[in-house]
């Protein structure tokens, strides 16, 4: 790769910090979490759910795993929230350093891949992460077989 010029240097040093940032997320969930006594009428326990396979799954939870858990889909947030952030710097680098091809006009955000009017806080649109598929194939794994439709002779 080019040698970034002094331009980018910024943005390089910001990447470096951003990729430092992931090494110090602890353990990660998906799904959300709810304490079931702030409800109305207030309920006992707490619960932890999460999409599998497009269904629904609801888990028990105790005080202590309530706790950990609520870290971890807090700490998957903010995995997401930065590889978005690096998402959008290394795009700057990559178009501030790579030959550029004759445009009649320059590349605006949009063009670039950042949106300044859309907040984004989760995952990109249609973009599955390799741990959901996983969990796709465990619970295709884990469903009773399709019947036959197989006629005997």
């Amino acid at each position: 790769m080019k040698s970034i010029p002094s331009a980018l240097r910024p943005l390089e040093r910001e990447y470096q910090r951003l990729r430092q940032s992931l090494a110090q997320i602890g353990y990660i969930s998906q799904g959300s979490v709810l304490d079931r006594s702030t409800l109305k009428p207030s309920r006992s326990g707490y619960q932890w759910t999460r999409k599998v396979a497009g269904k629904t799954i609801t888990v028990s939870l105790s005080a202590e795993q309530f706790q950990s858990m609520k870290r971890a889909v807090e700490n998957e947030r903010k995995l997401w929230k930065t590889i978005y952030k690096m998402e959008k710097v290394s795009r700057q680098i990559l178009f501030g350093i790579m030959p550029d091809t004759r445009r009649r006009k320059r590349l605006g955000a949009h063009e670039c891949g950042d949106y300044p009017n859309r907040r984004h806080v989760g995952r990109r649109a249609g973009v599955s992460s390799p741990r959901r598929d996983e969990d796709a194939e465990i619970a295709l794994l884990h469903s009773p077989p399709p019947p036959s439709y197989a006629t005997s002779p």
